[in-house]
């Protein structure tokens, strides 16, 4: 019989899960993690670019006195009382022992070489230091910059003076840090000023005016209640604690949200309590609006609320609590628990706002996941997606509404949830951490560890596997904008053009940071993820087996998961080692929250194995330097197809036709392999074929008439015939990444975009329906 098409394009649909599979239409896909419908087509995910890490600069830090040989042996990490996960910034130590200056090579490898005289060597990821020959008693200090390696805990833009130049924010849960310049990358924002709060305290920020309508002043919350987390704002000097008076007794001493409205400061879920009994004595008002007097917020009575004309409190007729606060065109809408309230303003001098439940059926989880839109406030609740504006609240995730319950709620899951609307992409991303995530019952995780991916031009879903605990928007400093003499992008980078402006100064890049202070642009570049992870310890077991070990704390990664490993450094008998583990692609498989034992790809026995040789010799000392880029691998699956099934008949499929781009965004040739795999009668437990693969550079076998082809230039996309009889009440098609192509960085530094499909198949027969 002849075979019969079922052309498939336009791909709109995205990510489908609430029918059954054979239900979907079919632009619509079962499954689609890291990658995405866009302008439908189905686009692999791009990858994240690294920015710079979260850093401290300390100087002429002493540390004690060499003994009388000439040899100081210390830690600086423990004698200067750094945090337990610090690490060393490589090229940046300096060391002053008496009148000998002891720097690194131009190239770090960690040792020190001194003038006029000394030597030594130092630990980038201890922080272990080692001097000989510096003189009987030699003072010695320290200058150097070292990575806190916390998780990144909120990312803000401060307001200034200039217009459209705002400067980011970025915290940690002990300092604020700043873009300094190349050289020195993320640096501390006003030193001196730390916090205290746990790693799912998030840092809330906004703007606002001062005492004068022209001031600039950038307010601070991470809702923690004592005397070390103070509400705080600053002019970017100096930062002031804020813990204003609202009565001649009371005073107000935290708040989960702060926003300005109508001229007046608003604080919302709030912590009050008696001036005598501070911090301590504070008790939270989940449902109270606690507001400033209209100008300035810092005057000592702007919060005075037995004062008329000055501030005030309005408290929902609620008891449940205020989690999360955006602006609805000139309405003020705010998120509890389990409900939806608008606070309205309604201009009366002693009450100017009055609050106006919207609904009652769905409240916000997440304080962070809010994001304004035209049409209303997007927002992550314990139902639902949904959008509220100042009428009704509605669900915009109908196609996936089971996706909300896969947030785990353990270890602060609701809290770790932060959105970010890209608007050049038309997309909003929400980091979260999925409730499937046990590494046989050793431990829960907690850093979020998935992106769900919202294309609100053609509300469609996805899924990215990332590891985000803050979203927020960087503008791009003159330092790092492209020109003509930038020593680091060349004519044939293909992830730059020349006419790209997301390469232009101050423009805003969506930027994410990690766990351990990474910060990146997100999902912007087209070729592969760039290291998001430091490596703080490699154990090499001699065995047999052989082993390698790396502990990375808090690397929130999965086993299974495949990475790129590159810059460990070693020292072996005193001198720096050379090492084979570097540039290379392995498996992990998770041990704890903090070790990972690394698998090797075998392309002749298609398997992997731990048990493989390396250098430098097991008896080798970790220096640092080591870093970790998390690669990750699309997995798309189709709807179950049988275009025969109204008639009762089976399908029998005899080879599919996928058209792709083999061009990327400058027109250069593109390598965009992957494999097809084939899935029948809805059974995922077996593949029907041999997962064999499909790849652009053999594509000119299969452009024969009737497909398109470009004749004496270029084409931009093109058809691969895949040859695969199966048979079947359905058939459905899974493209991916197998592991050998998962062990090519070719195929990961390639963009990949599918623009349709078409499957070419028979009745197969009666089958059993």
């Amino acid at each position: 019989m002849q075979l019969q098409p079922t052309y498939i394009a336009g791909m709109a649909a995205g990510l489908t899960k609430n029918k059954k599979p054979f239900l979907l239409q079919d632009q619509a896909w079962s499954t689609l993690e890291n990658a995405y419908c866009w302008r439908e087509r189905i686009k692999k995910k791009e990858g994240n670019k690294l920015i710079g890490r979260l850093s401290r600069i300390l100087t002429a830090q002493v540390l004690g006195n060499a003994d009388g040989a000439g040899a100081f042996t210390g830690n600086i990490v423990s004698i200067l009382g750094l945090e337990a996960t610090a690490e060393i910034k490589e090229g940046s130590v300096t060391v002053t022992a008496g009148a000998n200056t002891l720097t690194e090579p131009a190239t770090p490898d960690g040792t020190l070489t001194g003038a006029p005289a000394g030597t030594g060597t130092i630990n980038y990821a201890t922080g272990a230091l080692t001097l000989a020959g510096v003189g009987a008693g030699a003072a010695v200090t320290i200058t150097f910059t070292y990575y806190p390696s916390l998780p990144v805990m909120g990312i803000w833009q401060r307001e200034q003076a200039t217009s459209n130049n705002e400067e980011t924010i970025f915290f940690d849960t002990i300092y604020a840090y700043r873009w300094s310049n190349v050289s020195s990358g993320f640096v501390e924002f006003i030193p001196g000023t730390i916090w205290s709060g746990t790693d799912a305290d998030f840092f809330w920020a906004t703007n606002y005016r001062g005492s004068t309508p022209q001031s600039r002043l950038f307010f601070v919350t991470n809702f923690v209640v004592n005397a070390s987390n103070p509400i705080r704002y600053t002019d970017g000097t100096t930062w002031t604690a804020f813990n204003p008076l609202v009565d001649s007794l009371n005073n107000l001493y935290q708040a989960r949200i702060i926003i300005p409205y109508y001229g007046r400061l608003l604080a919302l879920n709030v912590y009050e309590g008696t001036t005598a009994g501070g911090y301590a004595g504070a008790v939270q008002i989940g449902n109270r609006c606690r507001f400033s007097q209209i100008g300035d917020p810092t005057a000592v009575d702007a919060w005075r609320s037995d004062q008329f004309g000055k501030g005030g409190f309005i408290d929902a007729p609620t008891s449940e609590q205020i989690i999360s606060a955006c602006f609805y065109k000139n309405t003020l809408i705010v998120g509890f628990e389990r409900s939806t309230w608008q606070l309205r303003y309604v201009g009366e001098y002693g009450l100017p706002f009055i609050w106006e439940r919207i609904s009652t059926d769905f409240g916000t989880e997440s304080t962070f996941s809010a994001l304004i839109f035209d049409q209303g406030v997007l927002s992550i609740g314990d139902r639902a997606i949904v959008s509220s504006s100042g009428i009704t609240v509605e669900r915009i995730d109908l196609d996936i509404p089971d996706q909300v319950f896969e947030i785990a709620n353990v270890q602060s899951g609701p809290q770790r949830v932060w959105g970010l609307r890209n608007f050049d992409k038309e997309v909003v991303y929400w980091c979260y951490t999925n409730t499937f995530n046990q590494e046989a019952g050793s431990f829960t995780r907690k850093f979020p560890n998935r992106v769900i991916v919202y294309n609100y031009r053609n509300n469609t879903w996805a899924i990215f596997r990332d590891n985000v605990t803050a979203f927020g928007v960087f503008q791009l400093p003159s330092a790092l904008v492209v020109t003509w003499d930038s020593l680091d992008v060349t004519w044939d980078d293909v992830d730059v053009t020349w006419d790209d402006t997301s390469t232009a100064e101050l423009y805003s890049l969506n930027v994410s940071g990690n766990q351990q202070g990474f910060i990146e642009e997100y999902a912007t570049s087209e070729v592969s993820n760039e290291e998001s992870l430091s490596v703080s310890a490699v154990t090499l077991t001699a065995g047999p087996p052989t082993t390698v070990e790396l502990t990375i704390n808090n690397h929130n990664l999965e086993t299974g998961d495949i990475i790129y490993l590159e810059g460990l450094l070693f020292f072996s008998a005193g001198v720096p080692a050379s090492t084979d583990l570097n540039d290379a692609i392995y498996r992990v498989e998770v041990e704890s929250e903090t070790q990972v034992l690394l698998y090797k790809w075998n392309s002749s026995t298609q398997a992997w194995y731990s048990d493989f040789t390396f250098t430098p010799v097991t008896t080798a000392t970790y220096m640092g330097g080591g870093t970790v880029a998390l690669l990750p691998r699309f997995n798309c699956q189709t709807k179950d197809f049988n275009p025969f099934a109204p008639a009762t008949s089976q399908m029998a499929l005899s080879y599919v036709d996928f058209q792709t781009d083999v061009t990327n965004k400058i027109g250069e040739a593109n390598t965009p392999a992957f494999t097809a795999e084939l899935y029948v009668n809805s059974f995922m437990g077996q593949k029907a074929n041999l997962m064999l693969s499909v790849a652009n550079q053999q594509s000119e076998t299969y452009l024969t008439s009737p497909y398109y082809m470009n004749v004496g230039a270029a084409q931009q996309y093109a058809w691969h015939r895949f040859y695969a009889t199966a048979y079947g009440q359905y058939i459905r098609l899974g493209l991916t990444l197998d592991d050998e192509l998962m062990n090519d960085m070719n195929v990961h530094e390639s963009a990949w975009e599918l623009n349709a499909i078409c499957l070419w198949s028979r009745p197969g027969g009666i089958g059993p329906f």
